[in-house]
């Protein structure tokens, strides 16, 4: 199927628009996930799939699936660099020199997640299957924290969510189903990963 197009000459303008609105999403993602660590459970800032879901809303805001790629990874490079920037801002015990390797290996995080979510977003547009992309997200992490006393709370919402967006693609539920299992194995492993390597030195 052809890429949509805006066959007018308004759409580089649409198109800066909406990269400045990813840009701020990301913004707005990544200074929430340091801010609001306080007044939500921390899980909510840090779940990869509150990250991958902004950027996969990034991309289905755009023109074709190359914008929905560029708009996807500026939104997570964005949120990357300011939930960084607010960290070291915010705790200052932390030096540059101990911060540095860390988001430089959550960038590259980042691009990925961003380029894949992006570009999951634009094809959602106009085949509504795509949404088992996020569906698998949630479901994924919510696999990793399973039978976890002190994440009851994320199985629960991240289960819910990703049962939401298996609804948005219920018009085509059958291959929906299919990208959200698709998606799923990696997620989950990686989370779990995540969770008892990575993290060490945290909350489970």
């Amino acid at each position: 199927m052809p890429e949509w197009k805006t066959p007018t000459a308004d759409a580089p303008l649409l198109l800066e628009r909406i990269a400045a609105w990813a840009v701020l999403g990301g913004t707005a993602l990544g200074a929430g996930a340091v801010l609001l660590d306080h007044v939500v459970p921390k899980w909510v800032g840090n779940a990869g799939a509150v990250w991958f879901v902004a950027a996969f809303l990034a991309g289905l805001a755009a023109l074709s699936t190359v914008e929905g790629v560029k708009l996807g990874t500026l939104c997570l490079v964005a949120a990357t660099v300011v939930y960084y920037a607010l960290r070291l801002a915010i705790y200052p015990f932390f030096s540059v020199e101990d911060l540095v390797p860390v988001p430089a290996g959550w960038l590259v995080v980042g691009i990925i997640t961003g380029v894949t979510a992006g570009w999951a977003g634009a094809r959602a547009r106009d085949r509504v299957a795509w949404w088992g992309a996020p569906a698998g997200v949630f479901l994924g992490e919510a696999i990793a924290v399973l039978g976890l006393r002190a994440r009851a709370s994320q199985f629960v919402v991240e289960t819910l969510c990703g049962v939401a967006c298996l609804w948005l693609a219920r018009s085509s539920l059958r291959r929906g189903l299919v990208v959200a299992l698709t998606t799923l194995p990696p997620v989950a492993l990686f989370a779990t990963y995540y969770r008892l390597v990575l993290w060490s030195g945290g909350p489970p």
